[in-house]
């Protein structure tokens, strides 16, 4: 999504719920009203569901971007496919290329984990990429620690 004319709201809309923390079991607490904006965003109050997923396509939709740019899906390995067939394009990271590092651009979706799945390999979590420095890529991700919260990895990471 580097370039895109909504990068800086897609990016501004994960920024807005860096901190927003689970109660416990994928819900959120009702004193955090970000809790409740994610769930309407995504359109409906999944509330005991993991929400990597959902907290991509929330910013999406919060970004204005969701359905044109950013797919809707509720599992790590949807969005990413449901963000190809819009036009977006896949990158194998380190775990499928041989591990050789990939310099993901900010805005991109990037997974973690390709774990085995029905024979498939499936995604197991997604976030967003803020920005690359040195060697380092940097994310914000939903549902990490059981919150929103920034991460950095080596570009070379196989679990990317």
């Amino acid at each position: 999504m580097a370039g895109a004319p909504h990068l800086d709201a897609f990016l501004n809309a994960a920024r807005s719920f860096i901190g927003l923390k689970e109660s416990g079991s994928n819900r959120f607490s009702s004193s955090d009203p970000r809790g409740a904006e994610l769930w309407k965003l995504w359109g409906s109050n999944a509330s005991g569901t993991s929400w990597c997923a959902i907290f991509v396509s929330a910013c999406g939709v919060k970004a204005g971007v969701s359905g044109s740019v950013i797919g809707k899906n509720a599992g790590a390995s949807g969005i990413a496919k449901a963000t190809v067939k819009l036009g977006g394009t896949w990158i194998d990271g380190p775990y499928l290329n041989g591990g050789n590092p990939v310099t993901p651009m900010p805005g991109d979706i990037i997974n973690f984990g390709n774990a085995q799945y029905h024979g498939h390999n499936h995604a197991y979590h997604v976030g967003i990429v803020e920005y690359v420095e040195g060697n380092k890529v940097h994310t914000i991700e939903g549902n990490s620690s059981n919150q929103c919260r920034r991460k950095e990895y080596s570009l070379g990471d196989h679990s990317i």
